[in-house]
């Protein structure tokens, strides 16, 4: 298809800012057969930013599969804060899913054993992110404990 055209033209493009701008352009207007080729494609954005953006864009178009997907390069980005901006949306579309509870928690057990090797800020930023998943796995109650943990933590190591 002409569209398919479009995204191996695109790949091609030296500039990852370029590139990661005709990716969102064209977001709404994939077929959702496209969409794990496009996700492929991303991996030729060197930049985080801009590989940022582009996953942003895709999150809510993007079948579960794509969403672990995006969890895991999410996950690879060395920027922390650039990590964080992803994690909303990601998190929010996670908790909205038809992901079992099972799966959920696996997820959200990668997710937080990745958080171990972070400072406490970046935990921090993470955690609020990740509010919705939180919400999602145990409610108002986990909700609760984390905050009331993160107080305790604060108090201990301020």
């Amino acid at each position: 298809s002409s569209l398919a055209n479009i995204l191996k033209l695109t790949n091609e493009i030296p500039s990852d800012e370029i590139k990661a701008d005709v990716y969102i352009s064209l977001a709404p207007h994939l077929p959702k057969n496209l969409l794990p080729e496009v996700f492929e494609y991303f991996r030729s954005i060197d930049s985080e930013w801009f590989l940022s953006q582009s996953l942003i864009a895709y999150i809510p178009r993007f079948e579960i599969s794509l969403l672990e997907l995006a969890l895991e390069t999410t996950l690879e980005i060395q920027d922390r804060e650039i990590q964080a901006i992803i994690l909303r949306p990601l998190a929010k579309f996670l908790s909205e899913s038809s992901l079992s509870f099972d799966r959920l928690y696996c997820l959200w057990n990668r997710l937080v054993h990745h958080l171990t090797n972070q400072t406490r800020r970046n935990v921090m930023q993470a955690l609020t992110s990740l509010a919705p998943v939180i919400m999602s796995l145990g409610g108002q109650k986990a909700i609760l404990e984390v905050l009331q943990t993160t107080e305790l933590v604060n108090q201990w190591w301020p």
